[in-house]
């Protein structure tokens, strides 16, 4: 195993490489939400947003061998009138989380939004999952439970 590596990318970075599908189908078994269906990843809206600068990426590397990434998008919430930074995507492979780049990939994009000014962040976890158990002991709190409700699978869509 060579040394592992953490650093910001572009989308395009992340784009370039070579084992990017194989890490997706990854995150998509294990972090899938059914009533979302399989995940069509839209990388004009990546690149929309990296150009705005709200999206930023953040992406841990086992030689050029992708291990993980963490999709960060800071912006200021209107109700709050506050720039907050929020996990849009967080994934480690499953064979690579012995190695710290979880946390790793975590700290630098703590440290990317405290640089932008942001004045807290929220990190999304799936319920009873490994990062779910872990996230508390790494100091956050936790403030909201969230909740989704398929409107193509229900037929009723209104609350």
């Amino acid at each position: 195993m060579d040394k592992i590596t953490i650093r910001q990318c572009t989308v395009a970075e992340m784009l370039a490489t070579p084992n990017l599908g194989e890490l997706f189908s990854e995150y998509a078994s294990e972090a899938a939400i059914p009533d979302l269906g399989a995940p069509i990843v839209h990388y004009d809206s990546y690149r929309t947003m990296e150009s705005a600068g709200l999206l930023h990426i953040f992406a841990a590397f086992d030689g050029d061998h992708l291990i993980g990434f963490l999709v960060m998008i800071a912006s200021i919430y209107p109700h709050f009138g506050k720039l907050l930074a929020s996990t849009e995507s967080y994934f480690v492979s499953k064979s690579h989380r012995h190695t710290g780049a979880g946390l790793k990939l975590m700290a630098i994009a703590e440290q990317k939004a405290r640089e932008l000014g942001a004045i807290g962040f929220y990190v999304s976890a799936p319920l009873n999952g490994v990062l779910d158990r872990l996230i508390e002991r790494k100091g956050f709190n936790l403030t909201n439970r969230v909740f989704f409700k398929s409107f193509s699978n229900s037929g009723d869509s209104h609350v």
